[in-house]
């Protein structure tokens, strides 16, 4: 275990909690993480794959739901603009974020690796 996670951090990648009772996804091994599939917001929900992919898009909360867009929309605060996933499981400390009328953002687009299913991205571990 302890190897499993010097592996990951040499590797940059950064564990994300899970909140207890959360089902744990799969968590790919780090070494092979890099030949995941990579998707768009757009082309994870569309594919409901179901093995540990790589997805690419702003984090956005609102009234404590998280979502990975597609991109930003133009307001402040701002909102998803286009297609968005739910995301659980991942902790939201040390990501580059701004917090303004109740709504927090990523400033940067996160590269998140997980499962989808029904629309939800479960976390296992988050680029960067």
């Amino acid at each position: 275990m302890l190897v499993a996670l010097a592996v990951t951090i040499a590797l940059g990648w950064t564990p994300v909690d899970i909140a207890e009772g959360d089902p744990a996804p799969p968590v790919p091994p780090a070494a092979a993480a890099q030949g995941l599939p990579y998707f768009s917001v757009v082309e994870a929900q569309a594919s409901g794959f179901g093995e540990p992919v790589r997805v690419h898009g702003f984090m956005v909360v609102n009234d404590g739901e998280m979502r990975l867009c597609q991109a930003l929309a133009k307001s402040l605060p701002p909102r998803c603009a286009g297609d968005s996933l739910r995301v659980i499981g991942l902790a939201l400390s040390g990501l580059p974020l701004v917090t303004v009328e109740g709504t927090t953002w990523s400033t940067e687009p996160l590269d998140l690796i997980g499962t989808v299913s029904d629309g939800v991205l479960t976390v296992a571990l988050r680029l960067g």
